[in-house]
């Protein structure tokens, strides 16, 4: 499609005569004509729109918190809910092993510490209060809750002692805090964020979260102020889009800033983590017969270090579509509907 009209809150596309693609029996496409993406002012107004029948296609507005409203008024909005999969791990944790404070560093750089929160994270309790069952644990980190071998694990690192409300102090005496800054990128990342806040403060290590503004949040992250946050990744998900974890978590911006300059700038990573950003980066230049083995080995590394906290896996999306709408998959990611939206049409 081309786009024809813009106004503050509508683009209207119409058909490209010069296309490319055809189908199977020669016709061009896209079959449809017109496309009008519409701009809202939140979340709720999509919903809005969904149960009045408004709307043709939803996506990335829709929620799996909305589910059974979505259906309950599927037919009186001459809608239907696909249920599919998505492409990314919606919300993990992760914690700057960068930020520029020595007690901090020591601490978030000790395997047995990210190990300890790794298990101290109920994963179950997650995936049904906030996924209300659509998801399943991850396999790219250990997903076993045992908060007594995390309580085992911060004493054998040296965090044994206590404050007066019994949290654990670190290195310097001082109690230990992890203060999340988290933005509303996606609507679950704040319950799931709150969930991992109160699972760690049992195993003893004080957590707090502040919600900030999306543009301030990209800003403190790309100059190094975040030491805790939350945010989707997509490294254990797809290996194709390696290259993108490095930008959705904030474990080490120096380090990233090293890599990609050659070492002329930011902070060279410890070896460990350099053979892992090798891995990520070559799995993008061989050949198909070494992916796999590529893959692999950087998810081996991933598991055995918990580089950051992958929550769940397998979360199910609600995809929104006219009845009128014919071509819609059935299974596999929801994004791609939107990649291969040349051949939807509506029926007669």
């Amino acid at each position: 499609w081309m786009l024809v009209e813009v106004t503050p809150t509508v683009f209207t596309y119409e058909r490209n005569p010069y296309y490319f693609k055809v189908d199977a029996e020669g016709n061009q496409l896209p079959y449809i004509d017109m496309v009008r993406d519409e701009l809202v002012a939140d979340v709720e107004m999509s919903t809005m729109k969904v149960l009045a029948g408004e709307l043709d296609f939803l996506r990335e507005d829709a929620t799996l918190e909305s589910l059974a409203l979505y259906k309950e008024s599927e037919e009186a909005g001459g809608y239907r809910v696909v249920l599919l999969d998505m492409h990314v791990t919606p919300v993990d944790i992760s914690l700057s092993f960068t930020y520029p404070d020595p007690v901090w560093q020591k601490v978030v750089r000790d395997v047995r510490f990210r190990r300890a929160l790794n298990m101290a994270i109920n994963r179950e309790e997650i995936i049904d209060a906030v996924y209300f069952g659509f998801a399943e644990l991850p396999t790219a980190v250990p997903s076993v809750y045992d908060p007594q071998k995390a309580n085992q694990l911060l004493d054998e690192m040296g965090l044994n002692k206590r404050d007066a409300e019994g949290y654990r102090l670190g290195p310097d005496g001082k109690t230990f805090v992890i203060p999340f800054e988290i933005a509303m990128h996606a609507a679950d990342i704040v319950p799931v964020t709150e969930l991992v806040v109160e699972c760690w403060k049992k195993v003893g290590i004080k957590a707090t979260m502040k919600t900030i503004d999306p543009g301030l949040w990209g800003t403190r992250k790309a100059v190094n102020e975040l030491k805790a946050t939350s945010m989707w990744t997509s490294l254990p998900v797809w290996h194709n889009f390696a290259h993108f974890f490095w930008g959705d978590t904030t474990i080490g911006p120096p380090w990233d800033l090293w890599y990609t300059t050659g070492g002329k700038e930011g902070e060279e990573p410890p070896a460990e983590v350099k053979r892992f950003l090798d891995l990520l980066y070559q799995s993008l230049a061989v050949s198909p017969e070494e992916v796999q083995k590529v893959r692999n080995e950087y998810l081996r590394l991933l598991y055995e270090n918990v580089y950051f906290f992958n929550i769940v896996d397998k979360v199910k999306y609600s995809l929104i579509v006219s009845e009128r709408l014919g071509n819609v998959q059935h299974k596999g990611f929801a994004i791609t509907t939107n990649f291969a939206a040349e051949q939807l049409f509506f029926k007669p």
